[in-house]
């Protein structure tokens, strides 16, 4: 009751970020998906959670100067699918660099099944 009309328009206007956050924890990041039992699992999938999210955002704000206009058009879910798409190129990669140095498909299949091949 005692607040001034700006405190109170300036702390309304925070709900609009809150929510946001809300949207994008729930429906991109698993933030109520958990199948935990205990309290403590529980607190350490929201802290997964708020951490995954806090890195989302930084990659969001560590876009370069000239793409500043870019940066207020890009969401929690481009960086969740930008950092999905770095991981999947990466692991393309090391299978790619793995897998080039094997010479003939008995080979590659021996590397990648060796409890089958042990077998026979």
């Amino acid at each position: 009751m005692s607040w001034e009309a700006t405190k109170i328009i300036t702390t309304y206007c925070r709900r609009f970020q809150i929510e946001v956050f809300y949207k994008d924890a729930k429906q991109l990041l698993g933030f109520s998906d958990y199948q935990c039992r205990t309290g403590a699992a529980i607190q350490k999938h929201w802290y997964l959670v708020f951490c995954a999210y806090s890195f989302l955002r930084l990659d969001l704000l560590l876009s370069p100067a000239y793409q500043t206009w870019q940066r207020q058009l890009k969401t929690i879910g481009t960086a969740l699918r930008r950092q999905a798409q770095v991981v999947i190129e990466q692991l393309l990669l090391a299978c790619h660099r793995l897998l080039s140095g094997v010479p003939n498909a008995h080979k590659l299949f021996k590397l990648l099944f060796p409890r089958l091949v042990d077998l026979s």
